[in-house]
């Protein structure tokens, strides 16, 4: 009985070891789509909405699969940065983050009503 524990307890451990693909592994990420949203305006915007945005993953492999921010569940791998002033007009800068080291970002604006 010991024996078979311990030769599967190896083999669940060998399975562990080889299923470990470091190719992967996210080495970059881009904006492959922008939100459908970049212009905002005072006094009838007050918040960010990234829906339509859209985010290339690259891997160690290659080109990984593009992400959906409109998707919850991907979306909650990353960090949205931004210090936007929905009621001054401007241009500012929305970073996207995935752990410390990969970000990416894009630009809205916020403008005047007509």
């Amino acid at each position: 009985m010991k024996k078979t524990i311990v030769a599967c307890s190896i083999v669940a451990i060998l399975i562990f070891l080889f299923s470990c693909d470091s190719s992967l592994e996210i080495t970059k990420i881009s904006i492959a789509k922008y939100p459908d949203k970049i212009a905002y305006v005072i006094g009838r915007d007050t918040s960010l909405d990234i829906s339509g945005c859209e985010i290339q993953v690259t891997t160690k492999g290659g080109p990984g699969s593009i992400q959906s921010m409109d998707d919850e569940f991907e979306r909650s791998y990353y960090d949205i940065i931004e210090t936007i002033d929905f009621n001054k007009e401007g241009v500012y800068e929305v970073v996207l983050s995935r752990g410390s080291s990969l970000t990416c970002s894009f630009a809205i604006e916020v403008i005047k009503a007509d």
